[in-house]
């Protein structure tokens, strides 16, 4: 029946949702590689992207976000890191102990070369095509509302996030990392439905996401 087979697909979807967790648990706890997590996660993002991509013609949306708007997303985001770094993050990250897991992980200083332009336009690109288009778009097409598919798939988005993160960071701030990784990944999943593309979802992925993270990162550093 139709509804048999969009639980399927909904089950389906969720799978690959959860599946970058125990790759990634594997990398980071088990094997202590960030490179190694990286490269494993895009790769299953890019499977499960081509596993649960909708067909063509089948995304909605179409409405156009003001570039005005999307030029201010660095400069706020940016702007937000630096205050929180500022006030708080001594507090936050524990930066001794951030600096430690982070050269453990082989994502120091060293890897800088490499980690900034790699997350500034890889992570993002990948990301937008794997949970927006792929999860999302897989979650839609089983006949899930736009409010509970975009729930479901910002919960998982943020769900992934919590295993790397908390290797970095004390545990309270790595729950409430999560929450609001999952809160961004709504914003991002609400603008792939509005305008029914990938270019402004990957562009605020990059300049409001990866971008302020890479700042605190070599903050941290400093």
């Amino acid at each position: 029946s139709a509804s048999f087979g969009g639980s399927v697909r909904v089950r389906r979807a969720v799978f690959w949702g959860l599946a970058p967790i125990p790759v990634v648990a594997v990398a980071v706890w088990g094997l202590r590689s960030a490179p190694l997590a990286f490269a494993a996660y895009h790769v299953l993002c890019l499977a499960g992207w081509r596993a649960l991509r909708p067909p063509r013609g089948a995304q909605v949306g179409g409405e156009t976000l003001g570039w005005g708007w999307l030029a201010l997303a660095p400069a706020v985001s940016v702007g937000a890191a630096w205050l929180g770094w500022t006030w708080a993050g001594e507090t936050l990250l524990d930066p001794p102990r951030f600096r430690e897991r982070m050269r453990e992980l082989g994502a120091g200083p060293e890897s800088f070369a490499w980690l900034f332009p790699y997350f500034a336009l890889v992570n993002p690109v990948v990301e937008e095509l794997f949970w927006r288009e792929g999860v999302l778009g897989a979650l839609r097409g089983a006949g899930l509302s736009d409010r509970r598919a975009v729930a479901l798939s910002s919960a998982l988005f943020g769900l992934w996030h919590a295993v790397p993160v908390a290797r970095m960071v004390p545990g309270w701030v790595a729950a409430a990392a999560t929450v609001g990784i999952a809160v961004a990944g709504a914003g991002l999943a609400w603008v792939a439905l509005r305008t029914g593309r990938r270019r402004e979802a990957v562009w605020l992925h990059a300049a409001g996401a990866d971008l302020p993270l890479l700042a605190v990162l070599a903050w941290a550093f400093a």
